[in-house]
């Protein structure tokens, strides 16, 4: 048959006797068999497709059936490993007095290819000395999710090193460099793997942390202040790290996130002012201070202080 003597996995279909054929190169690539019969317009159980992809080749489905005669996608089939491939489907419909008569398609292995790609998206996407959001994609990451989820209650958290760039000057980048990824590992203990974590270069990190509240939010806050602290020994002398932060609630300021960036860019400015080693939370009016030996807090309004019980 000449569907076996090609190097290309190709396929056939009969709508008239209802059947679906395949080249024996199928089996060899994947290592099972589709089944013989035509489906029509859904899927059999027995096909393994990628579950993010079948909705792609339902849409496939329904363009033969409502008469389109030529079609392409690009999805991803599991072999008996169960591991997924990408693929590239190409199909043409001949026709007999208006009706579907005869398919024959043509499928490639294109996985390398596709995951070369994505593996330059990603490239795109990540900081390449932390392996986090570099700070493009942490924006738009995070007004993807704010886009799509109008009821969640978030905080931007916006923080830095202290005295990094001093550091960094004296010690060297190797020092500098190793200070990053570790301050770096430290947010991602802090954090969920659902929250949104970027850098913003230099020494400037940035969260957007889901679902939380003022309360949830505080012990945060000084958890960052405690276990960001750090200290490193280079050529025989050492290196104190601490962080200072900023952070800004949803609830308080809606949910554009340029606005509540700004805000938690300006909280980070007052926590600098402020001494360095500690947070602000930026409110309507006041700041919440996180004291640097104790676990309180204060309120300023208006040039004036008072102890948050």
């Amino acid at each position: 048959m000449l569907f076996d003597k090609s190097d290309e996995i190709l396929y056939e279909v009969d709508f008239i006797k209802q059947t679906f054929t395949i080249s024996k190169k199928f089996r060899e690539k994947f290592g099972w068999d589709p089944p013989t019969h035509y489906w029509g317009e859904t899927l059999p159980a027995l096909f393994h497709f990628f579950e993010d992809d079948k909705p792609i080749l339902l849409d496939l489905l329904a363009d033969i059936n409502s008469g389109k005669i030529d079609g392409e996608c690009k999805v991803r089939i599991y072999n008996d490993r169960f591991t997924p491939r990408w693929c590239k489907v190409i199909y043409h419909v001949f026709k007999k007095d208006g009706r579907n008569y005869r398919l024959i398609g043509k499928l490639t292995d294109i996985d390398a290819e596709m995951k070369e790609k994505e593996s330059l998206v990603r490239k795109a996407e990540i900081d390449g000395l932390t392996g986090i959001y570099n700070k493009a994609t942490f924006r738009s990451r995070c007004m993807e999710y704010l886009a799509k989820s109008p009821d969640a209650h978030v905080a931007v958290l916006f923080a830095d090193i202290d005295n990094f760039k001093e550091t960094n000057d004296n010690f060297g980048h190797a020092a500098g460099d190793k200070i990053l990824k570790d301050f770096t590992e430290k947010l991602q203990e802090i954090f969920t793997s659902d929250d949104i974590l970027g850098r913003f270069g230099g020494d400037e990190f940035c969260v957007l942390m889901k679902d939380t509240s003022k309360d949830a939010l505080l012990p945060v806050l000084q958890r960052m202040i405690n276990e960001l602290r750090g200290e490193y020994i280079s050529d025989q002398r050492i290196v104190n790290v601490s962080a200072s932060v900023g952070a800004v609630l949803s609830d308080e300021f809606g949910r554009d996130y340029e606005r509540l960036l700004n805000k938690a860019d300006k909280a980070l400015y007052f926590a600098k002012e402020n001494g360095k080693n500690t947070y602000i939370l930026y409110h309507e009016g006041i700041c919440l201070k996180g004291c640097q030996n104790h676990g309180t807090a204060f309120e300023e309004s208006e040039g004036a202080c008072e102890m948050q019980v």
